[in-house]
């Protein structure tokens, strides 16, 4: 270990991060960047969303711009499959690296790692006292935590089962749901606010689904035209989601 701390070497930077988003009164924060750039002996390194302009016209700071892109589905699996076996952090059963699970969540969160490994760490967090902790696909039904000792949730939609869970992608198709507390509610397909449903009791709702509109770069397979072949798992899944106005609003 002795050794190899004395073969290593150590690489000192400065990072600044979102320098695009500064308050009204952060004036003085590029002729400071100016005068610390011309006297660091190490590298600063700035990240942005876009290249701000007080950079782009400044004459007085050197430097070299790098866009980066977002990971691929598959490349935020490995990071997500990374991270939860260093964090003990287990697949519940039924859930799969590439098909329904990490997939989903890389889509989910449109490629995004720095707000996927914000969820980890925070899911992580709250599952530390349990000794246990398991990914899994996000379920509609509200956990018994989340009703215990709450009156108001206790009137939340609940669904217990959907048919067919299959439907043709080119055509309008008829869904029931069944659950409870129906009454009153808005359904949600696909993110999309559905407006052709009807309540028949407090248990059951019968939609009509209308057909999947494919993504830019999406073929009609539901797979992304690249070179990778990789599922649209959100061409191909859509989340229903029924919604209720609580007495709170």
């Amino acid at each position: 270990d002795d050794e190899s701390k004395e073969d290593g070497h150590s690489l000192t930077i400065i990072l600044i991060d979102e320098v695009d988003l500064l308050f009204d009164d952060d004036t003085a924060f590029w002729p400071a960047l100016a005068q610390l750039s011309q006297k660091a002996k190490c590298p600063i390194v700035l990240t942005a969303t876009s290249l701000p302009a007080q950079l782009y016209y400044n004459n007085i700071i050197r430097y070299k711009s790098i866009e980066l892109r977002r990971p691929s589905p598959a490349e935020c699996c490995d990071k997500i499959d990374q991270v939860r076996k260093s964090e003990g952090m287990t697949l519940r059963d039924g859930v799969n690296r590439e098909v329904g699970g990490l997939s989903l969540i890389a889509e989910t969160y449109e490629c995004d790692l720095r707000k996927i490994l914000n969820e980890m760490q925070m899911f992580r967090h709250e599952t530390t006292q349990s000794g246990h902790s398991d990914i899994q696909q996000v379920n509609s039904a509200p956990s018994k935590r989340d009703t215990s000792g709450d009156n108001v949730n206790e009137d939340n939609p609940l669904i217990l089962d959907i048919q067919p869970r299959i439907l043709p992608r080119d055509r309008h198709a008829i869904l029931t749901i069944k659950g409870r507390n129906l009454f009153q509610s808005e359904l949600f397909i696909g993110g999309k606010l559905c407006k052709h449903f009807a309540v028949v009791s407090d248990s059951k709702v019968i939609a009509i689904c209308p057909p999947c509109t494919f993504p830019e770069g999406v073929n009609r397979d539901a797979i992304y035209k690249d070179d990778q072949h990789i599922d649209c798992l959100s061409s191909k899944f859509a989340e229903v989601v029924l919604q209720k106005k609580c007495p709170s609003s």
